[in-house]
C-alpha cells in the first residue's frame, strides 16, 4: 500500500511539472510583449510557489498530527510492547 502511495504522489508531481511546463512554453509563443509576459510568468511563479509551500505546511501539519496520534495513548507504551498483541 505504501508503494502505491509513493507512485501516486510521484506521477502527480509529474503531472505538474508536465502542466506548468506546457504553461510556460504557451506563454512563450504568444503574442504579447516581453515585459508583460515576464511580469505574466512571474505571477504564474509565484502562485505556484504559494501553493506549493501552503500544501507542505499542510503536509508538515497532518505528519505531526499522525506522529500525535501513533506516540501512545496519553503517555502508554506502544501496543507491541505492552504483549497484547504478540
Amino acid at each position: 500500500m505504501e508503494m502505491a502511495r509513493e507512485s501516486n504522489g510521484g506521477s502527480r508531481i509529474g503531472n505538474l511539472l508536465v502542466f506548468a511546463s506546457g504553461i510556460v512554453v504557451g506563454l512563450l509563443v504568444a503574442t504579447k510583449p516581453g515585459r508583460d509576459l515576464r511580469a505574466q510568468i512571474g505571477e504564474l511563479f509565484q502562485q505556484g510557489r504559494e501553493r506549493s509551500e501552503r500544501l507542505l505546511r499542510r503536509g508538515k501539519e497532518q505528519v505531526e498530527d499522525a506522529k500525535e496520534r501513533m506516540s501512545g495513548e496519553g503517555g502508554k507504551e506502544p501496543f507491541y510492547e505492552t504483549g497484547k498483541y504478540s
